[in-house]
């Protein structure tokens, strides 16, 4: 009886190091963000109205383009069909 071929399982090292970078990248940013979460803090306090004044931009015009995304998905209409072109050939149009 023949031997089956064992399936090779196939190691992908780059995808590997791709997610541990990504992993203690992450962790970084994390570590910072506690670290200097008392300066987070004032800094929003500081600059609260600005912030919040970006932040209802962004949402405005979020909804703006859904709503428009929305209406002109309603308004799909079948494309504009020339049965007859109507032209006249221009020898025909000249009248002296």
């Amino acid at each position: 009886m023949p031997r089956k071929e064992q399936p090779k399982l196939i190691f992908n090292f780059s995808a590997f190091l791709l997610m541990r970078i990504f992993q203690s990248s992450f962790l970084l940013l994390i570590r910072f963000l506690w670290y200097k979460k008392d300066m987070i803090k004032e800094f929003i306090k500081k600059h609260q109205e600005e912030i919040i004044l970006v932040i209802g931009v962004i949402l405005i015009s979020l909804l703006s383009f859904a709503m428009g995304y929305i209406v002109a998905k309603e308004q799909e209409k079948q494309p504009i069909r020339f049965e007859e072109t109507g032209f006249i050939p221009f020898e025909e149009n000249i009248s002296l």
